[in-house]
């Protein structure tokens, strides 16, 4: 499986597992890089809602989940 198959289905896996607890979900297909991050740090949000970033590793059930 190549690269984009591999993040493509780990972003969906993402989704399905956030949408079965409840929350809101929408997909930013691509790694993101420095400018990026910093775009997504600086990104104003309500204070009831929360910036996650899901890091699939291979071989692993579960992402590892980061909050911005």
């Amino acid at each position: 499986m190549n690269a984009k198959a591999k993040g493509t289905r780990n972003e969906h896996r993402s989704a399905r597992l956030l949408e079965a607890a409840g929350y809101a979900v929408t997909r930013a297909a691509a790694s993101p890089g420095a400018a990026e991050m910093e775009t997504l740090r600086s990104f104003r949000c309500p204070r009831n809602c929360r910036r996650l970033i899901h890091r699939w590793r291979d071989g692993q059930r579960m992402p590892d989940v980061r909050e911005l």
